[in-house]
């Protein structure tokens, strides 16, 4: 582990800048290189599912009961682009992180989700400016916390126009570089009330992150065809990544000791697409052929989805809008290849809206090739 101040050597806007101020010496892919190192030294400031899960079952410490991992993400004002902090200035960069606590199959009942937020911005200033105004947008009136190594933490919650109660925690640092690092629980249905993920416990994580220096990810041996840069890589301990597409309970037992890796793409020329991948090395089996061949089931409300299986084996499932199933906002390849089960989604998470034709396309053909080398990294 590096000292903290060891950590400005290779935060995540030292490493862009450098990389842009290089970029008449370096290749695309070496300046990729650079921004995919960064970031992902930053990522392991977030934390595990153990960090996060309930230590007694009034939730004493940590945030979630049973905490299911369900994605990561960069953004810059090229790569996706959009989301919280983005039109704020001084803001640089943001990567995010989301965890639920709910059954497999979605409940009707209530559930709680989780997000976190690490966002980089040129001054402490700008930074402490980008939460008053996040908040105001938001509805929030914010309590400041006490706190002298910081500079600023606040609290605060609301509840959104469809009963959904919001619990904001915010904490403002110079070090590494100026940031501000929030998270935000949503509590729904019959979990409104749920003493999980509370605002104090909220802000009891984010200032832990907020402290933590980086460590050094394990290197990680990555499928890279052409046309694609990975910019975020990450480990996933346990099931927890797999969870939220409700495999068989066989498939999740073994999963138990195996690690998964994460990783986010993003197509040469195409910087709103984006591209997850997620692998585990299994033994084969019936139910990891169930998993992979099982029927097309829409992940949200108001889709519906359909699957073909891909000429070299896997299926890729495309989840359209219900009222216009012309309209694809998500694509999904899975395959079993070699040793490993592999996942890749597409979307366009800016604003989530459709794939254009060219991007469903690019889907279809890097997903399969991200699926079909990952055996062999």
């Amino acid at each position: 582990m590096m000292s903290r101040r060891a950590t400005l050597a290779c935060s995540l806007t030292a490493a862009v800048v450098t990389a842009l101020s290089a970029a008449s010496l370096l290749s695309a892919a070496a300046i990729a290189d650079e921004l995919a190192a960064a970031v992902s030294l930053q990522a392991t400031r977030l934390p595990t599912v153990e960090q996060l899960r309930c230590s007694d079952p009034v939730c004493t410490q940590g945030l979630l009961v049973d905490p299911i991992f369900t994605g990561m993400e960069f953004r810059d004002d090229r790569i996706i682009g959009g989301g919280a902090f983005a039109d704020a200035a001084g803001y640089r960069s943001k990567i995010s992180a989301f965890w639920s606590d709910v059954p497999p199959r979605q409940s009707v009942s209530g559930g709680i989700a989780l997000s976190i937020n690490l966002v980089a911005f040129t001054t402490v200033a700008k930074a402490r400016n980008a939460v008053a105004a996040d908040a105001s947008s938001q509805g929030i009136r914010l309590s400041k916390a006490p706190g002298s190594e910081f500079d600023g933490r606040w609290l605060g919650d609301t509840i959104a126009p469809d009963g959904t109660r919001l619990r904001y925690a915010y904490v403002v640092t110079a070090d590494a570089e100026p940031s501000v690092v929030r998270g935000v629980c949503a509590l729904w249905g019959a979990s409104r009330r749920s003493a999980t993920c509370s605002t104090l416990n909220l802000l009891a994580m984010i200032s832990d992150i907020a402290r933590r220096p980086v460590a050094t990810p394990p290197p990680l041996a990555l499928a890279q065809p052409p046309r694609l840069n990975v910019v975020l890589t990450a480990t996933v301990v346990g099931p927890s990544a797999w969870a939220a597409e409700s495999p068989g309970a066989d498939l999740l037992a073994s999963m138990a000791d195996a690690t998964t890796t994460v990783a986010q793409y993003v197509p040469t020329g195409q910087p709103s697409l984006g591209i997850w991948l997620r692998s585990v090395p299994m033994a084969g089996g019936s139910s990891v052929g169930q998993f992979v061949d099982s029927p097309c089931e829409p992940a949200l409300p108001g889709t519906i989805c359909r699957s073909e299986k891909l000429p070299n084996g896997g299926a890729l499932k495309y989840t359209s809008l219900r009222n216009d199933p012309r309209k694809v906002v998500q694509m999904q390849v899975r395959a079993l290849t070699g040793p490993n089960l592999v996942v890749v989604d597409c979307s366009r998470p800016r604003d989530f809206s459709a794939l254009t034709a060219i991007q469903q396309r690019s889907c279809r053909t890097l997903g399969a090739q991200l699926a079909a080398q990952q055996s062999v990294g």
